[in-house]
């Protein structure tokens, strides 16, 4: 085990890897197509970009707030997934939506930013503290809806979450984090990894 990223102080500092780089609770990781790290920098608010030895601040102002646009604002990002397009789809725990950057601009997808759970539309659906999510194969985007303990899905053409699919997975605890390989999804959960395909 060795570093990678960060001097082991909790801050927001962007710069080389290992000398002056700080983070605040970091929870969630993707690596680029170019082989660059992306971390949602959870108590920071950001996401930030890992790249030739260099950690810069790619989304977010460091504010725990709610704003779309160029100069996007989050609330504890935590889990990320590219979308088929491309786009980077950011789980918004502490804002209850799921947003995506796409061109440098970030907008919400789903989620009213209520804390509940409720199916329907986009816009008016609800989660409890989302944590992650994976696009499978066959179109659709799954989210970790932590504290409603299930898996959501939103079908990629209309971004309409489906009330099938919620009741085929009803969990007892809070689902953590994905993993997809060969388009089946797995599942960490309590201890035990649950496998969907």
């Amino acid at each position: 085990v060795s570093d990678f990223a960060g001097i082991g102080e909790a801050g927001k500092v962007d710069g080389p890897v290992l000398e002056i780089a700080k983070f605040r609770g970091p929870e969630g990781l993707l690596v680029t197509s170019t082989g660059d790290l992306l971390v949602a920098d959870t108590k920071n608010h950001l996401i930030r970009l890992i790249s030739d030895g260099l950690v810069s601040t790619l989304a977010g102002d460091g504010t725990d707030r709610l704003g779309d646009g160029p100069n996007a604002k989050f609330n504890s990002p935590t889990g990320m997934c590219f979308s088929p397009q491309g786009d980077l789809v950011i789980v918004d725990s502490g804002n209850n939506r799921i947003r995506l950057l796409s061109n440098g601009v970030v907008s919400t997808i789903a989620g009213n930013g209520q804390i509940a759970f409720k199916d329907g539309s986009v816009s008016k659906a609800s989660f409890n503290f989302p944590t992650a999510a994976v696009w499978t194969r066959v179109g659709h985007l799954l989210i970790a809806d932590g504290h409603n303990h299930r898996i959501r899905i939103i079908e990629d053409e209309t971004h309409v979450p489906t009330p099938e699919m919620a009741i085929a997975v009803d969990l007892h605890d809070k689902p953590e984090k994905f993993s997809i390989a060969l388009g089946d999804v797995d599942i960490a959960l309590g201890g035990r990894t649950w496998h969907l395909h």
